[in-house]
């Protein structure tokens, strides 16, 4: 018999030979798959509306606070902004003020969180981390993963250093086309935070057209032909909330199906 010690077993648990995740049995926590229904219920247009008068309301409170962003990195926009949402603005209402902005409040949204802990899809990646996370009281009476029925956001710099199309793009919007982020949801957010006069129309438009970009972003499309989804107000710096919907290729675990299209909100603001 070999007096050499043998190598931990790699045949059970978490991390198995074979199939992996949800798969291979990684659901800790989950409900029977009976209980719960794929995709979990759309979020109303008015909520993302609301989201979109939040955020631009958050960028002017960190304008006053910290002055000019035109140089300040993604991580230093994205923290403090995160702070703002979830220890000021969320609780105005709360605590009595005349500037609280209405629906904003723990009963639409009942935490904001800066890099969440959530896994892929198929539970296959275990560490993914949205950059903003809003999490969102189910409806009455809808079957979802409560922990998964959120408005998972990323958020990138678009500007003379970080390009539309690779940062912006590759590196954010298509997360969630993959099942990266918000796989369960059918409605998610692309924060921009825009400088040297980027829009969505000169830059994120052209680059979703790309040829060899569009298959791997899900075919996009934007509603309306790149008009305004009706009822929102903007203010200086801010561009009009906007959508694109994307096709998905994976399937939903547990039987659930082909996932659906996702439809993505960009809500882009100027940091010059």
């Amino acid at each position: 018999m070999s007096s050499h010690p043998q190598p931990a077993s790699t045949t059970t648990g978490m991390f198995a030979r074979g199939p992996r995740g949800f798969a291979g049995g990684m659901s800790s926590g989950l409900p029977n798959a009976s209980e719960f229904d794929l995709p979990h219920p759309r979020i109303p247009v008015q909520v993302m509306l609301l989201m979109h008068q939040v955020l631009q309301v958050a960028f002017a409170e960190l304008r006053r606070q910290q002055g000019s962003l035109a140089h300040e990195s993604e991580d230093a926009v994205t923290i403090p902004l995160t702070r703002i949402l979830e220890n000021d603005l969320r609780h105005r209402r709360q605590r009595g003020r005349d500037d609280a902005i209405p629906g904003f409040d723990d009963t639409v949204v009942e935490s904001i969180v800066h890099h969440a802990g959530t896994t892929n899809h198929d539970g296959t990646q275990l560490k993914k981390e949205p950059d903003i996370l809003f999490k969102l009281r189910a409806p009455e009476g809808a079957r979802v993963l409560h922990s998964d029925y959120a408005i998972f956001v990323e958020c990138k710099p678009v500007d003379k250093k970080h390009a539309v199309d690779k940062r912006y793009c590759d590196d954010g919007l298509i997360r969630f086309v993959k099942g990266d982020y918000a796989w369960a949801m059918q409605d998610a957010l692309m924060i921009g935070f825009t400088r040297h006069q980027r829009a969505i129309a000169t830059h994120l438009v052209p680059a979703l057209e790309e040829k060899n970009r569009r298959k791997a972003l899900g075919i996009p499309t934007f509603a309306q032909a790149l008009k305004k989804v009706a009822g929102g107000k903007t203010v200086a710096g801010t561009e009009r909330l906007q959508v694109s919907t994307h096709q998905r290729a994976f399937k939903w675990q547990w039987d659930k199906g082909p996932a659906c299209p996702i439809r993505v909100y960009h809500s882009w603001h100027e940091c010059s």
